[in-house]
């Protein structure tokens, strides 16, 4: 049926209209100075392919559309002069042969040939394969002959061949290289540097500095998006753990190029004072250079002998010195009452007065 507004008169009219109403994003092919009637032929000749159509009365313009409405029109979008119709809705179209001919995707069924073997001629390519991140333009027209143009959504990110052509020998888009790239990803401390240019949707990975290692936690890979831009990342290159030191707490660490690590000593040990505890981690991987060494404190007072501050190496000696006139090992000792050394050594020393 169709609604009184429609071109076609009320009793001659065999499909049905739905009128201010577009299907979006699914045309393939437009017809020029066409009637609804002409376009509604032009899809059944193409069945495998055509769904329905949209018409626009002031342009007299039709397109082929691979979809339909769907349940209850729930594709279709407001617009005004425009007109989409169903064609499983249009029953009783004269297309001769046509109807006993199925045709591939991309040809058309000629109602005017009578052998089935030429009746199928190639009119459209399928829509092309893209790359991620590409476009084409125009989008909606897949005739043969037609030319169109790949793009990126930043010129400067296309690379290859943007033109193409919908071939009528093979109902086919001329090959092309064109991809859409991002630019080398942003440096990283501690990393390679590389010009490198990355597909959209691909990834990239960053590799560190003969040396250094990834931060374990971290992700070294990124993703080219359709922008130009990259995925975000953390990742760092680090030194690994600093060469153990005798006596000192052992820590598995992980740090930047140009930060520092300080050695820290097990309880009960000092670092010697004149020595820094602090290394750097340098761009090869490698440490700054540091004689720190963990000591034992001044050892504890003892009576009679030298008040010395000293620092000693962990299983290094020390030895205690006597006061002037104060004498270790088993001489006399006489001072203003007579003293006798009981038990004499550089380490212990026990006097009993007389």
């Amino acid at each position: 049926f169709a609604q009184s507004e429609d071109a076609c008169e009320r009793d001659t009219c065999l499909g049905q209209l739905s009128f201010g109403m577009y299907l979006p994003r699914s045309a393939f092919t437009t017809k020029y100075q066409i009637s609804p009637y002409q376009c509604a032929f032009e899809c059944q000749c193409r069945r495998q392919r055509c769904k329905s159509f949209n018409y626009k009365r002031s342009a007299l313009s039709c397109q082929l559309c691979e979809e339909d409405s769907g349940p209850e029109g729930i594709n279709l979008q407001p617009k005004a002069g425009s007109i989409h119709s169903n064609i499983d809705t249009w029953k009783n179209i004269p297309i001769g042969n046509c109807n006993a001919i199925t045709c591939s995707w991309t040809e058309r069924c000629d109602s005017s040939v009578d052998d089935p073997q030429k009746a199928c001629i190639k009119t459209e390519c399928q829509f092309a394969v893209l790359r991620p991140g590409v476009r084409i333009e125009p989008s909606n027209e897949t005739a043969v002959r037609t030319k169109a143009r790949y793009r990126c959504i930043s010129d400067e990110m296309g690379r290859g061949n943007f033109l193409t052509t919908c071939q009528e020998s093979t109902a086919e888009w001329s090959q092309t290289d064109f991809k859409c790239v991002c630019k080398s990803p942003p440096a990283k401390s501690g990393t390679v540097l590389e010009e490198v240019e990355v597909e959209v949707g691909l990834n990239y990975t960053y590799r560190c500095l003969n040396g250094l290692v990834g931060k374990k936690v971290l992700s070294p890979i990124i993703t080219c998006l359709q922008d130009g831009s990259w995925t975000l990342t953390n990742f760092t290159c680090v030194c690994k753990s600093p060469p153990a030191k005798s006596w000192t707490i052992l820590e598995e660490v992980e740090v930047e190029v140009g930060q520092n690590y300080t050695y820290r000593c097990q309880n009960g040990l000092v670092g010697k004072k004149v020595l820094s505890p602090r290394v750097t981690c340098l761009q090869d991987g490698s440490w700054t250079l540091t004689n720190f060494t963990c000591v034992c404190k001044t050892p504890p007072e003892k009576l009679w002998t030298i008040n010395v501050t000293a620092e000693v190496e962990v299983e290094q000696n020390y030895t205690y010195k006597c006061e002037n006139g104060i004498f270790s090992g088993k001489d006399n000792i006489t001072r203003q009452s007579r003293v006798y050394l009981m038990v004499a050594g550089p380490r212990h020393i026990l006097f009993v007065v007389n």
